[in-house]
């Protein structure tokens, strides 16, 4: 029997062959990226957890944020940025297992001993999930959620109206695109969240999630991303 199943899983191989989680390469079994885009990778380090920007340039002082800490295991550059594009605008859902056991990872190592009632994610609107047929947030955080054992409510933020895309404004235009834009639609009283998105850049998306959670009662709120835009400033 456990030979049937070894020779199963080398005819898979041969018909679904594994692939980099960052470029998409045909890789050897058993690894979830390749050796150039592993040593390629640009780990997130000396990040602020309350803010999630490079410690030299934390703006806890210049704007308070809802959202009781966040982390993210990359730097949105190099090989990881190109996976979670990947991810996000070429159907290759794979990419999601290699970044959501890095994130797994992140978070225990940033909050160590913190624990999460619930896990959720960041949701997208009606018109952009017909188009893209999938939230990616959405698959992260249902992998996150099954490695750390924590039941998944991808339901319990839903966009409620549409607005303009973040990544074409300015970032002081960021926070007033996303005011009124998400409701709670569950209940999370005294809950501990954990909310989950692709990437964070300004910070305004997840604050303004952070923002609705906390007025239904959440208790906390802790936000897990991908990736994080070293270049944030505001």
């Amino acid at each position: 029997m456990i030979r049937l199943t070894k020779i199963i899983d080398r005819l898979l191989c041969i018909v679904f062959p594994a692939r980099c989680a960052c470029c998409n390469q045909i890789i050897k079994p058993g690894k979830q990226i390749c050796d150039y885009c592993n040593d390629s990778l640009k780990k997130a380090e000396n990040l602020c957890v309350l803010c999630g920007n490079n410690s030299d340039r934390c703006v806890c002082k210049k704007r308070k944020f809802l959202f009781d800490g966040i982390t993210a295991p990359f730097y949105n550059l190099g090989s990881a940025q190109n996976g979670i594009y990947g991810l996000k605008f070429k159907n290759r859902l794979h990419c999601a297992v290699f970044f959501a056991d890095r994130m797994a990872e992140n978070l225990v190592k940033a909050f160590p001993g913190t624990h999460y009632d619930v896990v959720t994610c960041v949701p997208m609107s009606s018109k952009s999930l017909r188009k893209r047929r999938y939230n990616q947030a959405e698959v992260l955080a249902s992998l996150v959620a099954r490695r750390l054992g924590v039941e998944f409510r991808p339901e319990l933020i839903k966009k409620v109206r549409s607005n303009l895309l973040q990544h074409t404004l300015k970032f002081n235009q960021r926070a007033s695109n996303v005011e009124g834009v998400y409701s709670v639609s569950g209940e999370v009283n005294k809950l501990q969240v954990l909310l989950v998105d692709d990437i964070k850049t300004s910070g305004s998306t997840l604050n303004e999630c952070a923002k609705q959670l906390k007025l239904c009662g959440a208790k906390n709120v802790v936000c897990l991303c991908a990736l994080v835009s070293k270049t944030t400033l505001v």
